[in-house]
C-alpha cells in the first residue's frame, strides 16, 4: 500500500436478507464502484445462514462478536483491535474512515478509530432507539456534538438521547438509508410460489402476508394474531404467508405450528430472497410489514398495513389510504388492527378512498452521493481525533455492575453458558 491510503472500514450485519443487509450491500457496491478500499466487520454466522448478496459477497470480511467491548478486559480487546488492524493491513499513514452502523459495534469502530487515528461515523440503523442505558446517552451524544453521528429518521436521535438531552426535529440529522429496490416484475424460479398463491385465491382462501425478517418480535405477535382472527372468522378460510426468513428456528416453527390451533388458517413460508416477484405481493389481500419494507410492498400490494415498530404489533395504518408519506412523522391510526382486517376483508374495502402509491422509495441510484456529503467521509473535522473512554462506560450510569465484575472475573463466555444453563433449568422446571 502506499502512503496516505483511504481505507474504509464498514459495521454491520453480512448474512441473510434485510433491510440492513440491503443498505450494506448498496455501501458496498458504492465504495467498489468508486475504488475506495474498503473492509466489512459483521457478527459471527448463526444458524446457518449464508451470505445472499453480492457485493458483501465480494467484499474483504472480518467476524467480531457483536457485545459491547467493555464488558472484556482491556488485554482481550487490545487483542482483537490488533487483528483487525492486521485484517486492513493498517499502515500509520493511512486514512481510516469507520461507518458503524449499530450501537454496540459504535463502540468498538470508536477503539478502532482511536487505534488508527481514523474517525468514527455511528451510522444508527436501528429502528428502536428509546429506553437506553445513559451511560450510552453520554458516548451518542459526544458523538452528536463531534458531528460523526446520524440516525436513519427524524425521530431516532432525538428518541436515543430522551431524558439527557434534548434533540429538536430540525437538529435530528436523519440520513436516509438506500438500495436498490427489493422488488422485480417477475422471476422464473418463483413461479412455484406464485402457482401456490393463485390457487389457495381461487379456492377462496384470504391471502394475509408479511414482509421482512421473522425474528423481529411483532413477527411472533402476529402468528397469535392470525390464529385468534381466523378463529373469530371461523366460515372463512385464510392462508398467512410469510415472505423472509429468520436466520433462528423460532419464527418458522412458531408459523408451521398456527394449524395445530386452528382449522381455518393454513401456513405458507416464502424463503427470504431478493428480489421479490411484485406478482407475490399483488395476490395478498393484505400485507403487513414494517419500515422501508412496507413502502416497497405497498407499491405492489394496495393494503399494506405498516406496523409502527419492530417490537410490539400496533398497526401505525394502510399505506396511501389513512397513512400518507412520511408515514414515520404521523401517529398510528385511532383503528385496530381488528378494524382494518375486516373493513379491507369483509367491508367496502376504503372503496370510496383514491390509493396513493409511495413516491419516496429510497433506491441506491445516485443515493449514496448524498449520503457521502451527510457523513463526509475522509474529511478533517475539528475533534475528530479526539475520542471518547470506552472503558470508563460501565460507570456512567445504567450498566449493571454486578454484571461488569461477573464478566471480568470469570469472562463473557463462560458467564454466558453459565446463565444459559440456569434459564434453561428454569424453564424445564417451570415447564
Amino acid at each position: 500500500m502506499g502512503k496516505n491510503t483511504k481505507k474504509y472500514i464498514l459495521f454491520g450485519p453480512a448474512y441473510g436478507i434485510g433491510g440492513w443487509q440491503l443498505y450494506m450491500n448498496a455501501r458496498c457496491k458504492h465504495l467498489h464502484e468508486n475504488n475506495i478500499d474498503y473492509y466489512l466487520i459483521f457478527p459471527p454466522e448463526t444458524g446457518g445462514r449464508k451470505v445472499k448478496l453480492e457485493y458483501i459477497d465480494k467484499s474483504k470480511r472480518f467476524a467480531l462478536e457483536q457485545v459491547e467491548p467493555y464488558w472484556y478486559s482491556k488485554r482481550k480487546v487490545n487483542g482483537k483491535i490488533k487483528e483487525i488492524l492486521n485484517f486492513i493491513g493498517f499502515q500509520k499513514s493511512d486514512d481510516i474512515f469507520i461507518e458503524s452502523t449499530s450501537m454496540i459495534y459504535s463502540f468498538w469502530g470508536e477503539l478502532l478509530a482511536q487505534a488508527t487515528k481514523g474517525q468514527n461515523f455511528c451510522y444508527i440503523l436501528h429502528s428502536h432507539t428509546k429506553g437506553f442505558p445513559l451511560a450510552w446517552q453520554k458516548f451518542f451524544s459526544y458523538k452528536y456534538d463531534q458531528n460523526l453521528i446520524a440516525g436513519q429518521t427524524e425521530i431516532t436521535i432525538p428518541d436515543l438521547l430522551k431524558g439527557y438531552r434534548a434533540i429538536s426535529e430540525e437538529n435530528s440529522r436523519p440520513i436516509y438509508a438506500q438500495w436498490d429496490g427489493p422488488i422485480c416484475d417477475n422471476r422464473e424460479d418463483c413461479r412455484e410460489y406464485i402457482e401456490t398463491l393463485q390457487s389457495y385465491k381461487e379456492n377462496g382462501f384470504k391471502l394475509i402476508g408479511y414482509f421482512g425478517v421473522l425474528r423481529k418480535p411483532h413477527f411472533l405477535l402476529l402468528c397469535d394474531y392470525m390464529i385468534k382472527y381466523s378463529k373469530a372468522h371461523s366460515d372463512s378460510n385464510f392462508l398467512f404467508v410469510a415472505i423472509g426468513s429468520s436466520g433462528e428456528t423460532r419464527p418458522e416453527i412458531k408459523l408451521s405450528e398456527i394449524p395445530q390451533h386452528t382449522n381455518n388458517c393454513k401456513v405458507y413460508n416464502i424463503p427470504e430472497m431478493y428480489p421479490i416477484p411484485r406478482t407475490i405481493f399483488k395476490l395478498l389481500d393484505i400485507c403487513l410489514a414494517s419500515w422501508g419494507s412496507s413502502a416497497h410492498a405497498a407499491t405492489a400490494c394496495k393494503r399494506t398495513i405498516r406496523i409502527y415498530d419492530d417490537v410490539n404489533l400496533i398497526p401505525h395504518g394502510i399505506i396511501g389510504i389513512n397513512l400518507q408519506e412520511p408515514y414515520h412523522l404521523h401517529p398510528p391510526v385511532k383503528e385496530t388492527m381488528d378494524e382494518l382486517f375486516d373493513e379491507i376483508l369483509f367491508g367496502s374495502d376504503y372503496s370510496n378512498v383514491p390509493y396513493l402509491e409511495p413516491q419516496n422509495i429510497t433506491t441506491s441510484s445516485g443515493g449514496h452521493e448524498k449520503i457521502d456529503a451527510e457523513m463526509k467521509p475522509f474529511l478533517c473535522r475539528e475533534d475528530g481525533q479526539k475520542y471518547y473512554e470506552i472503558f470508563g462506560i460501565p460507570f456512567n450510569g445504567g450498566i449493571s455492575k454486578l454484571k461488569y465484575v461477573t464478566f471480568h472475573l470469570f469472562g463473557v463466555g463462560f458467564t454466558r453458558k453459565v446463565a444459559a444453563g440456569i434459564r434453561n433449568f428454569v424453564k424445564k422446571g417451570t415447564a
